[in-house]
């Protein structure tokens, strides 16, 4: 049994309490300008409450997810399936008003 992901998965959550549901995947993703940005998106989930989104970042370049402030969970892949413990987790909120992923706008 695998415990750990793949290093090139990142996983990012936030909170979403009265955005619209999204499901996407399979998505290229690119921003230019002057802190760039890359990513492949694997997945992006939001289901009210939360919203999660797998990304791969491509080459050295910053994630999207981390330049909209999601937050990072990845290393939760490090705890045990049973394992406990106590975490605080500064958890951004985010609304999803439209279907498309990493877009968190509020055009209205």
């Amino acid at each position: 049994m695998t415990r750990h992901l793949p290093p090139r998965y990142r996983v990012h959550v936030y909170f979403n309490p009265n955005g619209e549901p999204r499901f996407a995947s399979g998505m290229a993703i690119t921003k230019i300008g002057d802190d760039g940005g890359s990513n492949y998106v694997e997945a992006e989930v939001a289901l009210p409450p939360f919203g999660y989104c797998v990304t791969t970042p491509v080459g050295s370049y910053q994630s999207l997810a981390d330049s909209f402030g999601l937050y990072e969970i990845t290393w939760f892949s490090n705890y045990s399936y049973d394992e406990w413990t106590n975490i605080h987790l500064r958890i951004p909120l985010r609304d999803t008003p439209r279907p498309f992923p990493l877009n968190y706008r509020n055009d209205s």
